[in-house]
């Protein structure tokens, strides 16, 4: 029974982990859209306020 248990773990985990990367990879391929847009890409400076 432990083994079975086991195993859904696993696939669950494998599941998340795929979701995770995904959301990930599309973050990167906006930026990637962005960069090739021409826009112009502002600097992030952390002290800043962006408001």
């Amino acid at each position: 029974m432990r083994w079975i248990e086991s195993l859904w773990e696993g696939t669950n985990t494998t599941a998340r982990e795929e979701d995770k990367k995904e959301e990930v990879l599309a973050v990167f391929c906006e930026l990637a859209r962005q960069s090739r847009s021409g826009e112009e890409v502002h600097e992030y400076v952390p002290w800043q306020p962006l408001w």
